[in-house]
């Protein structure tokens, strides 16, 4: 586009963009935003997952350790109510999960007189509004022996054996033979372990 001004004999242009140039950044704009929204989108979702199994590993960590230095049962379980007072276990680890001091190993938060032996709520992580499926396989609680070891409650059932972390998007691969879901295997020392293998994300009955 040109515009042209005529002042005291002298011609002066004003240069700009055509239509057509126009057109063709529109068009180049419109193709790199489609390429990179959903790349974006990717990599927001896989961060999630990320930072939630690096959470529960935490806490994972932080039950284990607890138990033996207290020298207690410590459990860390599902729970739908983990910002309440006191929290309550629960079917799914989607909802969020809690990690206590179960002094009794009745698998429940108990209050007593003596706040020297009151069961202590040591981590609380809530879901909310999360679309994230957090899959306990084997039970919905791990409950660490004074030893730090992996123990069972009667009161809660079988404990799990691992956790599987996964969005709508399920097995897919974020790179070359590995998944953006993620298996966190608990161990019978306590010790968590992570994989990312899409076989072993199968193996383990997929997302």
């Amino acid at each position: 586009m040109q515009t042209i001004y005529r002042d005291h004999g002298c011609t002066m242009r004003e240069r700009g963009f055509t239509l057509l140039e126009l057109m063709t950044v529109i068009t180049v704009a419109g193709v790199l935003l489609a390429i990179s929204v959903p790349s974006m989108v990717n990599i927001v979702q896989n961060n999630r997952i990320l930072a939630v199994s690096n959470d529960f590993i935490s806490a994972i960590h932080a039950g284990r350790m607890e138990s033996i230095k207290r020298r207690a049962t410590v459990v860390l379980c599902a729970s739908s109510n983990a910002d309440a007072s006191p929290p309550a276990c629960a079917a799914d680890f989607s909802k969020g999960w809690v990690v206590f001091v179960d002094r009794n190993a009745n698998g429940q938060i108990d209050a007593n007189v003596d706040p020297a032996v009151d069961d202590t709520v040591l981590v609380s992580r809530t879901m909310a509004g999360s679309n994230l499926k957090l899959n306990g396989i084997g039970g919905n609680y791990v409950a660490f022996a004074p030893s730090g070891f992996a123990r069972t409650l009667a009161a809660l059932g079988p404990r799990a054996t691992s956790l599987m972390v996964c969005d709508d998007r399920g097995n897919v691969e974020s790179s070359p033979g590995h998944s953006v879901a993620r298996v966190i295997v608990m161990a019978g020392t306590g010790r968590p372990e992570v994989l990312r293998k899409s076989d072993d994300i199968n193996a383990y009955g997929g997302c």
